[in-house]
């Protein structure tokens, strides 16, 4: 769960903007990387409001990270919901990862 995430270089919502995220505030570096709290730096790389699409890397992490990147795309009509109201989209979800020290494919996905 990601409880901070600020913006730390470029304009919010453009393309080169990095985003700062973690699951604890940050404190100071040392005793941060001391309780093995994650945190990522992410690069937004492409921004497609009309296409509903976006890109972004991971630039710098404590978890073991050497190159990720990902697009997020909604695409429509999910459906099915139970109060049944149709309306809604699915997230489609693409990325390409070296292998990280710890974590299986199986573990990746569900974490």
């Amino acid at each position: 769960m990601i409880s901070i995430c600020r913006l730390v270089e470029g304009v919010p919502g453009k393309p080169g903007c990095v985003r700062y995220c973690s699951d604890v505030p940050p404190t100071d570096n040392v005793a941060r990387e001391a309780r093995s709290n994650p945190w990522v730096k992410e690069r937004l790389l492409s921004l497609d409001p009309i296409g509903q699409s976006l890109s972004y890397e991971i630039t710098k992490n404590n978890m073991g990270f050497i190159r990720y990147m990902a697009k997020l795309k909604m695409v429509g009509g999910g459906g099915g919901h139970d109060d049944g109201n149709e309306d809604g989209c699915n997230l489609e979800w693409c990325f390409e990862v070296d292998p990280v020290v710890g974590f299986s494919e199986k573990g990746f996905l569900v974490a």
